[in-house]
Order: structure tokens, then C-alpha cells, then sequence
């Protein structure tokens, strides 16, 4: 249609298509943050003295953390939307 255009400024039918498209809904029930750090060393054979001598040496340390975190919500309200600075901008490069 032509002027299809003009309902979708004028209105909220694409919104509402784009609503009801039988997506399943989610929700986000609780957030965890994760950290995991591993720590290594690495000392080499030496030879302290005469028959005295120590063996390499390899040392790993791994550390996982898990704690809940709140996540704020944020809105953002646009004046247009993006189909409407879409129609707004092909009726600009059109005019032009």
C-alpha cells in the first residue's frame, strides 16, 4: 500500500504487530556476577649449594566467586521511534 506509511506514523499498529508476534515472554528473575582469576608460578630448578639442589616448582591457584548483584532498570522515551525517523528521513531524501 502507498500510504501505509501514513497509518504506521499516525499510529501504533506496528507496535502492536511487533507485540502480539507469539514470542515467549522472559523475564529477568535475579543476576550473579562471576569472577574467576587463576594465578600461577612457575620457579625453576636451582642448585644451592654442593648436594643441595631444589626440583622446579609449578603452582597454580584458581578462585571462583559468585554474589548477587541488582540490576537498575533504565527507559529511554524517544520522541520518534526508529520506523518513524525511518519514514521521516526516505520522506526527506525524497523531497529533496
Amino acid at each position: 500500500m502507498p500510504w501505509s506509511w501514513l497509518i504506521d506514523w499516525g499510529s501504533n499498529v506496528g507496535d502492536y504487530l511487533k507485540a502480539h508476534r507469539n514470542i515467549v515472554p522472559a523475564e529477568l528473575q535475579s543476576v550473579s556476577l562471576m569472577e574467576h582469576s587463576v594465578t600461577q608460578a612457575h620457579i625453576p630448578a636451582s642448585v644451592i649449594g654442593g648436594d643441595l639442589w631444589i626440583s622446579q616448582i609449578d603452582v597454580m591457584k584458581e578462585t571462583k566467586t559468585r554474589r548477587k548483584v541488582i540490576v537498575a532498570p533504565t527507559a529511554h522515551f524517544p520522541f520518534l521511534t526508529g520506523n518513524q525517523l525511518g519514514i521521516l528521513a526516505s520522506l526527506a531524501i525524497t523531497r529533496t
